[in-house]
């Protein structure tokens, strides 16, 4: 009888119970859900925020960060040197108001028994958010554009020249380039990951062309060649000082090439350039550059001297008086030129002197190659006699001929290099080029009753 009471009892305290809990649990998940602070166990910056309220947070946690930033230094290194940054040239701050918004949000998402859950499980296991750092591009920019233009430096080739009888040379210089972009990557990467001190800058180091490993086996005079020429001819005078001032101290490296016609430019007035006699057609006409052809013939002869490699050579058109037949080189326009190649394994300079009315042009290279001694031959294999043309002026005199155009010898011509030994023995003889050049016809006015008197003297010449 007791057990049956017993039983009817526990069947209708059950239910209250469970109403009475349920009602529990609804009353304190609704409070809880319900909830206008911060959840137990959620931390910012190892900051606790729990029941705190969003703005009182957000203040606080501003606060921490701020702190953080006073008397703090960015320092970029490279080069020797440093620059120091402060936070504010380049806007950077921690973002708060976004971080402590995430933070509130957890427990706040999903369905009532997932939010109840996560609540539970911030209890044991708290939460640590941690505010992201930004930073104004722009600014950082700026701050590596000036860093660029204190660092960028413009290689520099070693110098050599040769000055009133001695070898001058001076080292090269290593340049260096700041790549803006490059870095900026490197320092926005370490900046935003919080690492302020030390962070290394990358600069490209550019290498110079000329060092002084290409040039210091330069130690004397390899050959050079004398031509002479009339100084008092103005302006055919001062075409070749210009022209053997463009080709001072040229430095060919092993395997490098020469143009003649790419270190005179252009033969104009613009560039320079006198009006001058040269040879057109057979004839010695004025035309702008004048002169430029007996520097090259000079250059030509000097380079073969020295063995140099020639890859293109042309003769006048004309004997010259002022070198032997077969030793002279032109150059015209930009299709006829004086091109050799530093066939050497050791660098070589090209030195030009004019002094007076006498070109001189040496090559200068590594004496201890020089070896044995080599010498310049012409050999005349045909001559051409010229024609001289009468021209009939009755205007004359009876007794007087004028010469109108000189008459000129054409000729056929070898050049031989020979090399001899130390004792003056020939050792071989290499021949170099064959040449023709044209006999001039002259002209000669006269009356047609003229006698040659018997002096054969010729009262007026023109030529």
């Amino acid at each position: 009888m007791l057990l049956k009471i017993f039983n009817k009892k526990t069947v209708v305290i059950v239910p209250i119970v469970l109403v009475i809990l349920i009602a529990g649990i609804c009353i304190y998940g609704a409070a809880i859900l319900n909830q206008d602070s911060f959840y137990e166990g959620v931390v910012v910056e190892g900051v606790s925020l729990s029941r705190m309220k969003k703005e009182d947070a957000i203040s606080l946690i501003a606060q921490k960060m701020n702190e953080r930033l006073v008397d703090q230094k960015i320092i970029l290194k490279g080069q020797n040197n440093s620059w120091a940054i402060e936070p504010s040239d380049i806007s950077f701050k921690y973002i708060v108001d976004d971080t402590v918004e995430k933070a509130y949000n957890i427990g706040r998402e999903g369905n009532v028994l997932e939010r109840i859950r996560r609540i539970i499980k911030l209890k044991k296991s708290n939460v640590d958010f941690l505010c992201s750092p930004s930073l104004n591009r722009d600014g950082l920019k700026n701050i590596l554009s000036i860093i660029k233009k204190q660092t960028d430096k413009e290689e520099k080739d070693a110098q050599i020249a040769y000055l009133n009888g001695e070898i001058k040379m001076s080292p090269e210089t290593y340049g260096s380039e700041f790549n803006i972009e490059k870095n900026m990557y490197i320092v926005e990467n370490a900046i935003l990951s919080e690492k302020f001190d030390g962070i290394n800058l990358e600069f490209t180091k550019k290498i110079p062309h000329i060092t002084m490993d290409d040039i210091k086996d330069i130690n004397g005079i390899l050959s050079e060649y004398k031509t002479n020429f009339n100084s008092l001819a103005e302006n055919r005078s001062y075409n070749i000082k210009l022209a053997c001032e463009k080709i001072n101290n040229v430095l060919l490296l092993p395997g490098d090439s020469f143009s003649m016609n790419k270190f005179l430019g252009p033969r104009t007035l613009e560039n320079g350039y006198k009006e001058a006699p040269i040879i057109l057609k057979d004839e010695f006409v004025p035309d702008v550059g004048g002169g430029v052809c007996q520097v090259t013939t000079t250059l030509y002869c000097s380079a073969l001297l020295s063995k140099l490699k020639i890859t293109s050579r042309k003769p006048h058109s004309l004997p010259l008086g002022y070198v032997p037949a077969s030793f002279d080189a032109t150059i015209a326009g930009d299709y006829i030129d004086l091109r050799f190649d530093n066939s050497m394994d050791s660098s070589i300079l090209i030195s030009t002197q004019v002094t007076g009315g006498t070109i001189n042009i040496r090559i200068l290279g590594d004496l201890n190659k020089k070896g044995n001694q080599v010498k310049l031959r012409s050999e005349i294999l045909e001559v051409y006699e010229p024609e001289v043309e009468v021209i009939i002026d009755n205007n004359l005199p009876i007794n007087e001929k004028i010469m109108v155009k000189q008459p000129q010898r054409g000729l056929k011509s070898r050049l031989y290099r020979d090399t001899y030994n130390p004792n003056g023995s020939l050792l071989n003889t290499e021949l170099i080029s064959e040449d023709v050049y044209n006999a001039v016809n002259g002209q000669v006015k006269m009356n047609e009753k003229f006698k040659e008197p018997e002096d054969a003297a010729i009262l007026d010449e023109k030529n």
